[in-house]
Order: C-alpha cells, then sequence, then structure tokens
C-alpha cells in the first residue's frame, strides 16, 4: 500500500512539473523574444524551477513543507531578477 501511494505522488509531482513548464514557457515567450545561448536557457530553466519549486511547497506540499514567507519572497525574487538579467543580456 505504500508503494502506490509512493508510486502516486511520484506521477503527481511529474505531471505537475510538465504541466508547469510548458505553462511557465507559454507565459514567458512574449517576454523573451529570442534566446539563442544555451547558458541563459538554463537559467530560465532555473528560475523556472525555482517559481514551479515555490508554488508546489506552497499550495501541493503538505503543511509541514511550506515555506516561511521570509524565504518565499527570496526565492520569487532570485527567479525573477534571473528572469529580467536573461531578457536584458540577450538583446
Amino acid at each position: 500500500m505504500r508503494s502506490i501511494s509512493f508510486i502516486v505522488e511520484l506521477i503527481r509531482n511529474i505531471v505537475f512539473l510538465i504541466i508547469g513548464l510548458f505553462s511557465l514557457n507559454f507565459l514567458q515567450q512574449n517576454l523573451i523574444k529570442q534566446v539563442n545561448n544555451f547558458v541563459y536557457m538554463v537559467f530560465l530553466l532555473i528560475a523556472d524551477l525555482i517559481i514551479l519549486f515555490v508554488i508546489h511547497r506552497q499550495f501541493l506540499a503538505h503543511s509541514s513543507q511550506k515555506l516561511k514567507p521570509k524565504m518565499r519572497n527570496i526565492l520569487i525574487l532570485i527567479s525573477v531578477l534571473i528572469i529580467f538579467m536573461v531578457n536584458i543580456l540577450s538583446l
């Protein structure tokens, strides 16, 4: 029974990751016009993963795993700064 719940949790997290990355890519298409450098793409992936981590911890995780407001705000600020940095550097 424990292995079934682990498999269901794993599938739920993978589906959340895939849907989250696709939706963030769709939202960022207008914000970031042309990113041809591989390093910039890695930075965007890191920023997207930070945003998805915050969303997952705030809404989908158990109440004992939620982020503190200070840590949540720092992570969101870091990801937004990374996105703007990539946008400025890719011009």
